[in-house]
């Protein structure tokens, strides 16, 4: 435990912090610059494309910058490749809610969630955390784990532990996934099956009888991690991995898809020293992306 007013041993050199939880703050911040100072590069010169998200009547469509769909979605990248016509402008995603997709936009611009009063709702962090994983965007995920679901529980240590909505975790979610890691992790941990009302231990109950998945991820003896260690949460700062997906740098995977666009480095350079902005932008990253590998790389 570190004493109340004493600054913590942390990475964040800038900033003198006295809890885990300005630590954090912190760091999402420097996340969200980082993300909107390369995504607005990648717009510059980026065309668009209509995305029609949902079905029948409930289907919206929704105009999007098509390389940056492309950087931040591994599922819309390969839908779009794999078209008859490619360089169509448009783009079906039937199997998303218009809703959850908004959410996705709104990150994919700003770094955050839409700021507005809840759209639809019959939705929740799990259903945005798993369309994430559709739309094969693990910086998305880790967004969501990182910002919304983790920070509930921190916030609120016996929010959504309810059965009904580990219920819904496990509807929406794959065996082994990270999502459920978490759930059977609190559940293992602050031990509502044990230390809650009569109605929360019943429907527990109840819940593992019907979830064999379940069951199996909360069994008691998974719980001796956190047994012993008083204070100690899985949202702490030193489990976040655990729950995190794997992910490549934004920077790199901006780097990855400028090549990939492009004929060769030659041809961006031959561009840029025309004056031709989308260009010169590509240029500049992929020559920082040089630098940095050898030590010498500055944020742009």
């Amino acid at each position: 435990m570190v004493a109340p007013g004493k600054k913590i041993d942390c990475d964040c050199d800038t900033a003198d912090h006295t809890e885990p939880k300005q630590c954090e703050e912190f760091l999402q911040i420097a996340d969200i610059i980082d993300h909107i100072t390369i995504i607005a590069k990648v717009m510059v010169g980026s065309k668009t494309i209509n995305v029609a998200v949902g079905e029948g009547e409930q289907m919206q469509v929704f105009e999007v910058h098509r390389d940056v769909l492309t950087l931040l979605s591994g599922e819309a990248g390969t839908r779009i490749q794999d078209a008859a016509e490619p360089d169509e402008e448009e783009l079906e995603l039937p199997e998303i809610k218009p809703a959850l997709f908004a959410d996705f936009i709104s990150w994919m611009y700003s770094g955050d969630f839409l700021q507005a009063p809840k759209i639809d709702p019959n939705t929740s962090a799990e259903h945005i955390w798993t369309m994430g994983q559709f739309l094969q965007a693990p910086s998305f995920q880790n967004f969501c784990m990182k910002t919304s679901i983790i920070s509930d529980y921190r916030d609120e240590k016996r929010n959504w532990m309810t059965a009904a909505s580990l219920k819904s975790v496990y509807r929406v979610t794959k065996k082994d996934s990270k999502l459920r890691k978490l759930a059977a992790d609190l559940v293992n941990c602050l031990q509502p099956h044990r230390e809650g009302t009569k109605t929360q231990k019943d429907s527990l109950a109840e819940l593992r009888k019907t979830c064999s998945d379940f069951d199996a991820d909360a069994q008691p003896s998974r719980d001796k991690k956190w047994k012993g260690k008083n204070g100690v949460f899985p949202w702490d700062l030193q489990f976040r991995e655990d729950y995190l997906e794997e992910e490549t740098p934004l920077d790199e995977a901006w780097e990855r898809q400028i090549l990939k666009n492009t004929s060769s480095r030659t041809k961006i350079r031959d561009m840029a020293k025309t004056g031709e902005v989308h260009s010169s932008l590509e240029f500049i990253h992929l020559e920082f992306m040089k630098a940095k590998r050898k030590g010498k790389g500055r944020s742009k």
